[in-house]
């Protein structure tokens, strides 16, 4: 017999068939070579569906030329020599075979989103065609030839063929090696097929399919807030924890002394239902005693910081819920003196954003002193006029008693928005001069009018405290975990005050594990 093995599928192969043939008394004839079932010498054969085998008169050699898209081993053929003689020989067997081309692809699999399903697909071909049939085995997983699936054991993943490929789909979440604040290596599954092609050729194979794992994500967002009691802003700690799942959020109080109407607020940090989601509660403690979070309910709440969702959820938020006002914090008071002070026009002068009236305003660069008719004090009678460029409270003047024969008076007005809102008249002044009583009015002004009523007086400059618009921040750092440890840190800061806005400031990018990473 004669036989050519491994060659490559749709390729012509040629035997010499009489290389290893021979005639005791002669010699053979290579022009008599003759394929069984051709017409005579030197003929050539065709198989339906398979080729063509054709003899070179020549050398004697039998070639196969395949038919297209066949890519099969073809059926034996026997062929017979004569010698010089003309005696012809007993049949001999021609044998050729293929070695199928198996065309394969490994996947790479990223758990992310809790929404998204991880899955992937590879390519299981077999001389360039889907096979006819595919087989998978592995450790730990059972095939279903019925659903052309296979089945891992402990239901963590299956893998489905069909047309060429091969789709692995994750079913649950696998618990990878922490690596800490490194990349967890990933999980390797390998695949053993068997592949048949239409011809019924088959061919074995190997593919590994890689698992990495995936990270909890935060959008680390931060806001304000409008100091008014039912505010609530959302969207704080946007929080994904991925296809690993729970885990939960860890919170942490990172704020200073707090009160709340002028009592202190106290707060705790609970997880009320044992979920792994913190809550945080901020209340002015009535009974001094609240340790747990069915104390609460006698304290008087002040702003608290929960999930969003109310039932337990792997992508969610945080929302900041203002029950009641916080105190904002006390405002320095500005000391101003005159000595910066320049001329408007002859009523006018500016000392910074301070606009000082008067008739015929006259300011000495000796004593640093404002007054009035071309001279630098305040006589009986006079009067000179503070115009704010925002709201104040608590002016006092830091006065000079001139003439020293006694103390001096004085009648102030405050106005806001040019309505009177406070007055009062004969203020005594210090002796010695000095910073004259406080003027206070409820809601502050942003105009003040001075006019003396006995005595004569320099001024040198005001101290008071501007009423803008006073916020205090909240601050509040977290740790967010997914099922198997993963942990993304961070904090943030909202900003509370009566004139602010309540809304959600975007920040990025997002706060991301090393898992979080996409192959």
């Amino acid at each position: 017999p004669d036989s050519s093995n491994d060659n490559a599928p749709g390729s012509a192969v040629t035997l010499n068939v009489l290389g290893n043939d021979n005639d005791p008394d002669g010699t053979l004839n290579p022009a008599s070579v003759q394929i069984v079932g051709s017409t005579g010498p030197g003929q050539p054969l065709s198989v339906p569906g398979q080729g063509i085998w054709s003899v070179d008169t020549t050398t004697g050699a039998i070639t196969f030329t395949p038919s297209p898209g066949f890519t099969g081993n073809p059926t034996p053929i026997t062929y017979t020599v004569a010698d010089n003689l003309g005696l012809v020989s007993n049949p001999a067997t021609v044998s050729i075979s293929y070695v199928p081309v198996v065309t394969v692809t490994n996947a790479i699999v990223d758990e992310s989103d809790a929404s998204l399903t991880p899955a992937e697909s590879g390519i299981l071909r077999i001389n360039g065609q889907a096979p006819s049939s595919i087989a998978l085995s592995a450790n730990g997983a059972t095939w279903d030839g019925s659903k052309q699936t296979l089945f891992a054991d402990d239901g963590s993943y299956k893998v489905e063929v069909g047309n060429g490929e091969y789709k692995f789909t994750l079913e649950k979440a696998l618990a990878h090696a922490n690596a800490g604040t490194q990349e967890s290596p990933a999980i390797d599954f390998a695949f053993s097929a068997t592949l048949t092609d239409q011809n019924g050729i088959s061919a074995n194979t190997n593919f590994t399919v890689s698992v990495f794992d995936d990270g909890p994500t935060v959008g680390n967002n931060t806001g304000s807030i409008k100091n008014s009691s039912g505010e609530t802003l959302s969207g704080l700690i946007d929080y994904n924890l991925g296809f690993d799942g729970f885990g939960g959020v860890k919170l942490q109080d990172l704020n200073g002394r707090l009160s709340s109407r002028s009592d202190s607020v106290t707060i705790k940090i609970f997880d009320s239902n044992g979920d792994g989601f913190d809550e945080l509660y901020a209340f002015v403690d009535k009974g001094n005693q609240t340790t747990r979070f069915e104390d609460l309910t006698g304290d008087r709440m002040v702003f608290s910081l929960l999930p969003t969702a109310t039932d337990r959820v792997v992508d969610g938020a945080y929302k900041l819920v203002l029950h009641d006002v916080l105190d904002m914090p006390s405002q320095l008071p500005v000391s101003l003196a005159f000595d910066g002070a320049s001329r408007v026009s002859a009523g006018q002068f500016s000392v910074g954003s301070l606009l000082v009236e008067g008739n015929n305003l006259f300011f000495d660069a000796n004593s640093k002193h404002i007054g009035v008719n071309n001279d630098s004090v305040l006589d009986r009678g006079e009067a000179i006029t503070f115009k704010f460029s925002s709201l104040v409270n608590g002016v006092q003047l830091n006065e000079f008693n001139v003439d020293q024969s006694g103390p001096d008076r004085f009648t102030w007005t405050a106005y806001k928005n040019d309505v009177v809102v406070g007055s009062r008249a004969n203020v005594v002044a210090p002796t010695n001069g000095g910073l004259t009583p406080v003027i206070n009015v409820s809601g502050g002004y942003d105009r003040l009018k001075i006019e003396v009523t006995a005595g004569k007086f320099g001024v040198a400059g005001l101290k008071y405290t501007e009423l803008g618009a006073q916020n205090l921040k909240l601050n509040f750092g977290f740790a967010a975990n997914d099922g198997d440890g993963d942990s993304v840190t961070g904090s943030f800061t909202v900003d509370t005050g009566a004139q602010l806005s309540t809304n959600t400031t975007s920040v990025f990018p997002e706060l991301q594990h090393p898992d979080s990473l996409v192959h």
